[in-house]
């Protein structure tokens, strides 16, 4: 089973998508393309104390937030069919940031 390779279309289009969402104040905490093997495709993974607040009962809202940002900023590759909102606190940005050295992740309020 053969993965795809990540372009470097959608690579600096996410770079784009996080600078246009960090300007409407909604700043991901953390961000990731993540390999589905299952699906056999990539994902943009996002959380943040911006999209925590929304999840799950207004999934709906944090994905409009960011559809909104992909517009706005007119990506070439990047759609909202590629993102995935996941809370701050799930396991794998607990983990990425154990495994990469960085703070874990914590709102603050």
């Amino acid at each position: 089973m053969g993965e795809k390779t990540l372009v470097e279309g959608l690579i600096s289009d996410s770079i784009e998508l996080v600078k246009t969402l960090d300007k409407l104040k909604n700043n991901p905490s953390f961000v990731v393309w993540y390999f589905y093997e299952d699906a056999e495709e990539w994902r943009l993974l996002m959380a943040g104390p911006t999209f925590d607040k929304y999840l799950p009962k207004q999934e709906a809202l944090a994905y409009q937030k960011i559809s909104e940002a992909i517009s706005s900023s007119d990506l070439q590759s990047v759609s909202i069919s590629l993102v995935k909102v996941i809370r701050s606190d799930d396991e794998l940005p607990k983990s990425l940031s154990f495994l990469v050295g960085t703070p874990n992740f914590q709102i603050q309020r």
